[in-house]
């Protein structure tokens, strides 16, 4: 009887589920943040076990894991992260003597894992980088001209 009693306020507290067969599996509070994302539908103060929620990335931003958390037994489980783009301005592009190979745009935004060509604007390339480079999570290396 006790052990009834117990198990019905953990209940109507809303923090705990239990099973015709008495087990007893713990729900979850609000789901983590993502950093440079959010979560796509409304959240909620409560997830009962075994819900999810989906994540989606800000713009420009690429999801790297799977799209869903999942609430088990008290804790959100799911590998997720938002990976940077890269971005080249005028400034960038002026230092380093170079252009973009196929645009003549003074800035930039190329997401993650994207191959970005440059073109000597003087001189010629130095050799140390490749004119073809990619974003790696918000990093891009670039070639410079001499």
């Amino acid at each position: 009887m006790l052990l009834s009693v117990i198990l019905l306020l953990f209940q109507l507290w809303g923090n705990v589920e239990v099973s015709s067969s008495q087990n007893v599996t713990l729900g979850c509070g609000r789901p983590p943040p993502l950093a440079d994302g959010d979560i796509k539908e409304t959240v909620r103060i409560h997830y009962r076990h075994l819900e999810r929620v989906e994540y989606i990335c800000q713009n420009y931003y690429v999801k790297e894991g799977e799209p869903y958390k999942t609430c088990i037994n008290g804790e959100w489980i799911g590998q997720i992260r938002c990976l940077k783009p890269c971005t080249v301005n005028s400034q960038d592009l002026s230092t380093h003597n170079i252009g973009f190979k196929y645009t003549r745009n003074n800035k930039l935004y190329s997401i993650h894992d994207d191959v970005i060509e440059f073109r000597c604007t003087r001189g010629s390339s130095d050799g140390t980088l490749n004119m073809r480079q990619r974003c790696v999570d918000g990093v891009v290396l670039l070639p410079t001209c001499q």
